[in-house]
């Protein structure tokens, strides 16, 4: 199927290192522009009336408000745009909030790029079926609810990740190698070697090479916005 869609994209998030990997995940992924980026609720609310979007990644805790309060707010004006709930709180009254405001999805932070671009993707296809189509009969209803069903994770993987996101977050201002990883965590090197990579490829982590002499250097690791970043 042909997508020829755009989307236009405002990212509400207070976490500077938030926005930029955002920001970053946002340019591998076709059919999306990023439009403007808020950092508070006041202006996030002020950029949505002047400003065309069609889809918001929201945070929900921000200065000045709620990102739920922002997409009911949204709902109430009628507005055609749709959001993305990226947030830290993992409690079911809010998810059920988000549901009830029509979040087409919901992200648990730290969240993974593959994650990230699923939910876009199935979105952009569903926006594109629904442009594409002056009428909808049940069949083409009924593919759409089940571009909702195709997501299945396994728990012991995402634990892993998050695992390894939580500890390079926390010594943000630290590189370190997988082995060191691995010790800490109390995996095998192997995985978290596995894991690093992916993250260094999704722009998670900087991987840095330490020379100290004969033989191969170091791949050290350190998250993404631990240090200013030229």
């Amino acid at each position: 199927m042909s997508i020829s869609l755009e989307i236009k994209v405002l990212i509400v998030e207070d976490d500077l290192m938030i926005q930029r990997i955002l920001t970053e995940f946002l340019k591998k992924i076709k059919g999306y522009t990023l439009v403007g980026v808020a950092s508070d609720y006041v202006s996030a609310k002020h950029f949505i009336e002047s400003t065309a979007i069609d889809f918001v990644l929201l945070d929900i805790y921000l200065p000045g408000g709620l990102g739920i309060d922002l997409l009911k707010w949204i709902r109430q004006q009628e507005r055609a745009i749709d959001a993305l709930l990226i947030t830290a709180d993992n409690r079911s009254e809010t998810l059920e909030k988000a549901m009830r405001f029509g979040a087409v999805d919901y992200l648990i932070k730290p969240f993974r790029f593959s994650r990230f671009q699923e939910a876009l993707k199935r979105y952009l296809i569903k926006k594109a079926q629904i442009h594409n189509k002056i009428m909808m009969d049940q069949e083409n209803i009924d593919q759409l609810m089940r571009l909702n069903q195709n997501l299945t994770y396994e728990e012991s993987t995402n634990q892993t990740f998050e695992s390894i996101m939580v500890f390079l977050q926390k010594n943000g201002n630290q590189s370190y190698t997988s082995s060191e990883i691995a010790k800490s965590l109390g995996i095998s090197r192997i995985t978290a070697r596995r894991y690093l990579e992916e993250m260094e490829n999704d722009g998670i982590v900087i991987l840095e090479l330490a020379y100290g002499g004969v033989g191969r250097p170091k791949n050290l690791y350190r998250f993404l916005g631990g240090r200013n970043e030229n």
